[in-house]
């Protein structure tokens, strides 16, 4: 019996992180995910521009903050890039780059501010932070394609907790339980 009953426990543990894996159609990147955030995507899609430094070395992807070009990136991401070095901003789908330079830097909060040429107005409004509460889902841009950065979807104000490397993933139900 004592064997039975070890033999039942090291075969339920080698299947549980299995069975505890969330559907990738269910991921934070999964094709329903992405699916509900379609509307949202197309806004943060057009306001997502690619950092190259030099000719072709991408650096950083980063978002456009107002109508005068402004962009906001991760300060870490720019170490590649050697200080006064040409920086140059891609829109996606654009058939011509526009220089970029930097203009601020905080290295606390890890942003950096680049100035640029670009022309385009953003396509979203601010939301007021003081509005914006715990669990509320946001959707940002990712390193992607020359013509499509790509877009994901996740959640601000989680809280810290420790996650085990048995593959925990984080995604939500959509539709009906079974």
């Amino acid at each position: 019996m004592k064997k039975f009953l070890i033999l039942f426990l090291v075969l339920g543990a080698l299947n549980a992180p299995a069975a505890s894996s969330l559907p990738s159609a269910l991921r934070t990147d999964g094709k329903t995910v992405v699916a509900a955030f379609s509307d949202v995507e197309k806004i943060a899609r057009s306001c997502t521009v690619q950092i190259i430094y030099g000719k072709s070395y991408k650096v950083a992807i980063g978002t456009l903050v107002n109508d005068e070009g402004l962009v906001v990136t991760k300060h870490s991401e720019l170490d590649t890039a050697k200080a006064g070095g040409t920086l140059r901003i891609s829109m996606p789908g654009a058939k011509r780059y526009n220089r970029g330079k930097l203009v601020a830097f905080d290295s606390a909060t890890d942003l950096a501010f680049i100035a640029t040429d670009l022309t385009q107005k953003p396509t979203y409004t601010w939301a007021k932070t003081d509005k914006i509460a715990p669990a509320t889902w946001v959707v940002a841009g990712v390193a992607g394609s020359d013509t499509r950065p790509y877009v994901r979807a996740g959640i601000t104000s989680a809280t810290a907790r420790a996650i085990p490397k048995t593959g925990a993933v984080i995604g939500i139900l959509m539709g009906t339980a079974i």
